[in-house]
Parts: structure tokens; C-alpha cells; sequence
């Protein structure tokens, strides 16, 4: 006797389509969190060039918040040392400290599941003052 085999395509689809969409949503978030993290290097990196250079600290945060581009930081986001004047032979470092949470549902319950609430990524560039 033969079986009727309605709707097993249908349940196959479902089976696969799952863990494909898994697999999507999981490359989604782990390519945002790669790219804000290169965002981060870099705008740590020409702040603390232009710290470097000797410019005041209000410059410093304008061009820092400027070279993130697409994620969205703010002056509280961002550390200088030495807060005030850098002499030439001293070190200035650019500390940026940004948290970021998952977009995809399910990334984020796995998050939540195993780490904290949110993910925070810390770029830190010293450089030595000219």
C-alpha cells in the first residue's frame, strides 16, 4: 500500500528554512559587530593621531566622533589621557568604549542566554606627541 506523502515538502522547507535563517541572522549580527569594531580601531586611531599632533581636546572628540562612521558614538563614549596639555615626548591615548546590541531576535536571546545584556567593544590607540 502506498502512503500519502502530502506536505512533506512542506515539512522539509520549514526544517531547512529554519536553520538557514539561523545561519543569515547569525552572519548578520557577527558582520554589524566586525564592522563597528574596525570603526572603532579606526576612529580611535585618528584621534589619537591628531592627539599626537598636539590639537586641543574639543578637536579631538569632533574629529574621533567623525571618523566612526555608522555607529553612532558620543563624547561620553570617548577618554583622552592626558586630559590636559600633551607635551611633546608624553603618550596621548584614545579610549572609546561602545556597547552594542544584537538586531536579530534570536542572536540576541543566545546573548542573553550565555553574556550580559549587551556587548561592549573598547578600541584603545596610544600614540607618542610630536
Amino acid at each position: 500500500m502506498i502512503k500519502s506523502q502530502k506536505g512533506q515538502g512542506l515539512v522539509e522547507f520549514a526544517l531547512t528554512f529554519t536553520l538557514l535563517a539561523i545561519l543569515l541572522f547569525g552572519i548578520m549580527d557577527f558582520g554589524r559587530v566586525l564592522y563597528m569594531n574596525l570603526a572603532l580601531e579606526h576612529a580611535s586611531r585618528e584621534g589619537a593621531r591628531i592627539a599626537s599632533l598636539g590639537a586641543d581636546n574639543d578637536y579631538i572628540i569632533e574629529k574621533t566622533i567623525g571618523a566612526a562612521v555608522g555607529v553612532g558614538i558620543s563624547e561620553d563614549h570617548i577618554e583622552l589621557t592626558p586630559e590636559v596639555e600633551r607635551d611633546s615626548g608624553e603618550y596621548a591615548t584614545v579610549t572609546i568604549s561602545y556597547e552594542v546590541s544584537f538586531i536579530t531576535p534570536l542572536t540576541a536571546l543566545m546573548q542573553n542566554a550565555l553574556m550580559e545584556d549587551s556587548l561592549e567593544l573598547t578600541s584603545e590607540t596610544v600614540m607618542r606627541v610630536e
